[in-house]
C-alpha cells in the first residue's frame, strides 16, 4: 500500500491557508504569483475569454503554476497525488496535468467538487467530460452529485478553528455567499429576522442590480477576505447556511459553526443524521420563526457534541485507500 503526498492546487490563496494549518500529510499549494502575472494569468485562462475558442499560447503557464518551493519538497519518484477543485479547464489546457504526469511518474489526479458540478459545468461547458480523460478519481461532498454522476462520495472534512481568536459577541446572525438564485430567499430571511430586532451582518455577491434593495443593511456584491468572514463568524451567535437545492451534504458553513461553537440556521435536514448532531445548536429553516429562542438563549459554554472521523487527516486517509484500490 503506497502512502500518497497530496498536493491541492488551486489559485485561491485567503482560503486555503487555513487549511494548511491542520493537516501534516499534505501540501496545500498557494498561488505565488505576483499580483501582475496573477491578472494576466486569470485573464488569459478565463472560462469567458475561453469559452467560444481556447486562447493560443496558454501552455507558456505550465511550469509557472506551482512554484519552486513546493516542487522541492517533492521528488520525482515519490507517489504524490495532486488535487484540483479550480473552475476552469486551465490544468487541461495549459498542460499542467500531462507536464505532471510525466515528471511524477507515480502520481494520481483528482479532482474534488466543492460545489454543485452544474455550477461547473455553467461556467465551463462540458466541464466533467473535458476533465474525465485526465482525472484518476473524481470526489463530491454532495450526496446528489456523487449518485448522478456515479463518484466517490468523501466523508465530511472538518477543520479545526482553535488557532483563530475568539471575538466579543457583537452581532446575532452572519450570512456570507453568493446569490445563486437565492436573493429572494435570503432577504426573506433577514426581513423575518430583522423584524424580530436581531443584529444582523449578510453578505451577498453576484447580485444583479434589480434585486439590490437600498432600504436594507444587506451589503451587496461587496467581497470580503476569509479572514474576515473568520472574524465575523467568531463575533456572531449564529451562522446562515442557506443550502441550493440540488445540494445535500456537509459543507464548510457546517463545520465553522462546529469549531467555533455557533448556533447554525440550515435547511440541510442531513446534519440531523451526523454523529456530532446537538439540537441547541441547530434551527432548521422551516422552523426558524418557532426557534428563534436559540439565539435568545445561545451560550459558549454549551458546545457542540465532539465529530468523529471527520479529521483533514481522516479525509486523506480515506483518498488515500481509493487510490490504492486504482
Amino acid at each position: 500500500m503506497h502512502n500518497y503526498k497530496f498536493v491541492v492546487i488551486n489559485s485561491n490563496a485567503n482560503y486555503y491557508n487555513f487549511f494548511s494549518e491542520n493537516c501534516n500529510n499534505y501540501v496545500v499549494y498557494i498561488n505565488s504569483m505576483n499580483k501582475f502575472k496573477k491578472i494576466i494569468f486569470q485573464l488569459h485562462n478565463s472560462c469567458k475569454f475561453n469559452k467560444k475558442r481556447s486562447l493560443p499560447f496558454r501552455k507558456i503557464w505550465k511550469k509557472r503554476i506551482i512554484n519552486k518551493k513546493i516542487m522541492s519538497k517533492l521528488n520525482e519518484n515519490d507517489y504524490v497525488c495532486f488535487v484540483f477543485s479550480v473552475y476552469g479547464d486551465y490544468p487541461i489546457k495549459t498542460g499542467l496535468i500531462e507536464y505532471l504526469r510525466k515528471k511524477f511518474t507515480n502520481s494520481k489526479f483528482i479532482f474534488s467538487f466543492r460545489d454543485l458540478i452544474s455550477l461547473y459545468e455553467n461556467n465551463c461547458n462540458d466541464f466533467f467530460s473535458r476533465y474525465k480523460n485526465y482525472i484518476d478519481v473524481f470526489t463530491t461532498y454532495n450526496v446528489n452529485d456523487s449518485k448522478k454522476y456515479n463518484i466517490v462520495l468523501t466523508p465530511p472534512k472538518l477543520i479545526d478553528f482553535c488557532y483563530i481568536p475568539q471575538k466579543r459577541i457583537d452581532n446575532d446572525v452572519f450570512f456570507v455567499g453568493k446569490n445563486k438564485n437565492r436573493i429572494y430567499e435570503i432577504q426573506e430571511i433577514y426581513d423575518l429576522l430583522n423584524s424580530k430586532g436581531y443584529k444582523l451582518k449578510f453578505y451577498v455577491t453576484d447580485v444583479p442590480k434589480n434585486c439590490i434593495r437600498k432600504h436594507d443593511k444587506i451589503k451587496y456584491n461587496k467581497k470580503i477576505s476569509y479572514k474576515k468572514v473568520l472574524k465575523n463568524i467568531s463575533s456572531s451567535k449564529c451562522i446562515l447556511n442557506l443550502m441550493q437545492p440540488d445540494c445535500k451534504g456537509i459543507t464548510l458553513r457546517d463545520n465553522e459553526a462546529i469549531f467555533f461553537n455557533k448556533i447554525i440556521i440550515t435547511n440541510n435536514s442531513l446534519i440531523k443524521k451526523m454523529d456530532f448532531y446537538t439540537e441547541d445548536k441547530v434551527i432548521l429553516l422551516k422552523n426558524l420563526k418557532e426557534e428563534c429562542y436559540k439565539i435568545d438563549n445561545y451560550t459558549q459554554t454549551i458546545g457542540w457534541k465532539q465529530p468523529k472521523d471527520c479529521t483533514l487527516d481522516k479525509y486523506y486517509e480515506f483518498i488515500n485507500n481509493k487510490l490504492n484500490e486504482l
